[in-house]
């Protein structure tokens, strides 16, 4: 039971919804409800957490930041030294410095989360970003030349019971 509740207490925390949860933890959205009725500590220590976690990965884009103007100090302290005398390297350090200016490629939201999915951000060096098609919101629609096909999650079970079926 306390690992049941440890678990719930995580995934709140990590901003998964009641439901979301009951599915991951395999059990009833009603048992979730009980739990925090019978347990209303979890609710602070979800909010702890959260901010918490809030407060540290702001912290950590602070000390990015920080690395990155430094970095791009260094950077142009040798382009005005014209430390820079093969292609390569410039080529390189251009690349670097895009790189380091586009964002993310993030998932888009998905509204109140009644579909039941997940935002997920993926952080790809430009190379591996370069073998994707993305949307303008985000959305990957072609990965190394090969068109991709949006499911959404809760049909997913279905159409791997009927592939298994068909395979057997």
């Amino acid at each position: 039971m306390a690992t049941l509740i440890q678990s719930l207490t995580e995934l709140l925390a990590s901003g998964y919804s009641q439901e979301q949860a009951a599915t991951a933890l395999g059990v009833s959205p009603g048992r979730i409800s009980q739990i925090l009725t019978e347990n209303p500590d979890i609710r602070g220590q979800v909010q702890a957490m959260r901010a918490s976690r809030l407060t540290g990965e702001a912290a950590h884009e602070d000390r990015k930041r920080a690395v990155a103007a430094s970095l791009l100090g260094k950077l142009e302290e040798l382009v005005e030294a014209d430390m820079f005398h093969r292609p390569t390297d410039v080529l390189m350090a251009y690349k670097v410095l895009e790189a380091s200016r586009k964002p993310a490629l993030a998932a888009p939201a998905l509204g109140d989360g009644a579909s039941g999915g997940s935002i997920v951000t993926i952080v790809l060096p430009q190379a591996a970003r370069d073998l994707f098609t993305v949307t303008s919101v985000g959305s990957v629609v072609e990965a190394g030349g090969q068109n991709l096909l949006t499911l959404p999650s809760q049909n997913l079970a279905k159409l791997a019971e009927t592939h298994r079926h068909e395979l057997i």
